[in-house]
Formats: C-alpha cells, sequence, structure tokens
C-alpha cells in the first residue's frame, strides 16, 4: 500500500508563511505604521490558528517591523527621526563595509547589471512611476552589499531596509529630482569600473545622507 506522499505541514513552516504574509502586507503599506495587529483577526484572514500568528509577530518584532506594548497589544513599528538617523548611520557603515569587502568580487558582468539597473531607474522615472525607481534603487544597493559576498552582512542589511520600507509611501515623494538620483548611480557604477573605489564609496556615503535628509525633513513637516 502506497504511503504518504506529503509530510505535515509542521508548525514552523506555518509560522514562516504568517510572517511572510504579514510582512508582505507591512511593506506594502496596506498596514500602515502605528496600526494595530490584532492576533484573532489575523488567525480568521489566514485560516490558522493563533500560534503561528503569535510567533510570526514575535519574529517581526525581532526583525524591528512591529513593536508590542504592555497590556496594550502590537503594532506596526512608527519610525522616529532617532529610529532614521541609527538606520542610515548603520546603512552606511554597512554598505561602507560591503563595497570594501567586493572590490576583490567585482566583475565586468556586475557593472552591466548595475548599469541597467540604472537604466531601469531611469526608465521608470520618464513615466511617471516613482514606485519602481525606488524598487530598482534598492536593487542595485542590495546587489552591492551581497557582493561583498557575506552573508551575515546582507541579512543585517536587509533587516534595516525593511524597517524603512515601510515607509516607501514616503520615499516615493521624496525626490524633487529623480534624475540627480541616476546620475549619482550612473557615477558610482563608473567609479568601480574605473577601480576607484574612495570615489565609489563617497558617492554612495554622499547619496545615503541625502536620502536621510531628505526622509527626516518629510517627517519633521508631518508633525509641524
Amino acid at each position: 500500500m502506497r504511503g504518504n506522499i506529503f509530510a505535515a505541514i509542521g508548525r514552523e513552516a506555518l509560522a514562516d508563511a504568517v510572517e511572510r504574509a504579514i510582512r508582505d502586507a507591512i511593506l506594502s503599506g496596506r498596514l500602515a505604521p502605528g496600526e494595530r495587529l490584532v492576533e484573532a483577526k489575523i488567525s480568521h484572514e489566514l485560516g490558522v490558528s493563533r500560534a503561528p500568528v503569535r510567533e510570526a509577530l514575535a519574529r517581526l518584532e525581532q526583525r524591528g517591523l512591529v513593536v508590542s506594548r504592555a497590556h496594550r497589544g502590537t503594532f506596526v513599528v512608527r519610525l522616529t527621526p532617532e529610529d532614521i538617523r541609527e538606520i542610515f548611520g548603520l546603512r552606511r557603515m554597512l554598505e561602507g563595509h560591503a563595497l570594501s569587502m567586493a572590490q576583490a568580487h567585482i566583475q565586468p558582468k556586475d557593472l552591466v547589471y548595475l548599469e541597467e539597473l540604472t537604466a531601469a531607474m531611469g526608465d521608470a522615472a520618464r513615466v511617471g512611476n516613482v514606485e519602481a525607481a525606488m524598487e530598482r534603487d534598492l536593487e542595485f544597493h542590495a546587489y552591492l552589499v551581497r557582493l561583498s559576498g557575506s552573508r551575515r552582512l546582507f541579512g543585517m542589511w536587509s533587516n534595516l531596509v525593511d524597517q524603512l520600507r515601510s515607509l516607501s509611501a514616503k520615499f516615493q515623494s521624496l525626490y524633487p529630482d529623480l534624475n540627480l538620483l541616476i546620475e549619482s548611480h550612473h557615477a558610482t557604477v563608473e567609479a568601480l569600473g574605473e577601480g576607484d573605489h574612495q570615489r565609489a564609496s563617497r558617492l554612495l556615503q554622499a547619496h545615503l545622507e541625502e536620502a536621510e535628509s531628505l526622509l527626516l525633513r518629510s517627517l519633521e513637516e508631518d508633525h509641524a
């Protein structure tokens, strides 16, 4: 007699699926910063028990996407100006270190791909698709960090960027001129191609400093 084809889905796998569903809702903006996350409602909508929801929320709190408050519940994180400064400070440190580690790994095909991402940013900007342009920007940075060859470094970077992506709607209105952002990326790739890693690092740091400044200004205007 034939045995079972599929193994039973364990609690850990179920919690993984729930975590992805909640994370996607936060990053897409369907769950807004400060919104309360009710276990019973989430478990009902996803058709699962509350145990994997509870476990998923605990993991997302470790990733900095939600915050649990005693006697009040769990909420989507609402980043403060202090959070923004800390996250961007860490990003500059991690991306700068990643770029120095990547020097020995960068190949011509990597430069071609980075140029393709930059060109795709330009294409998106020309048709007014700011969301797509910002996604290509993140892909550009993610690829640079991956070139370090360090999975741990990329994991730390990804957690930080996920926290910023909860503000994706704000990023879409930050840059008054996306062409300046695109030119910065072109210049960074050009510097890497010439082997001028110090110039590439300076351009990368300047880009992150500008993004931090624009985001902080936007938050200050919201609270003015």
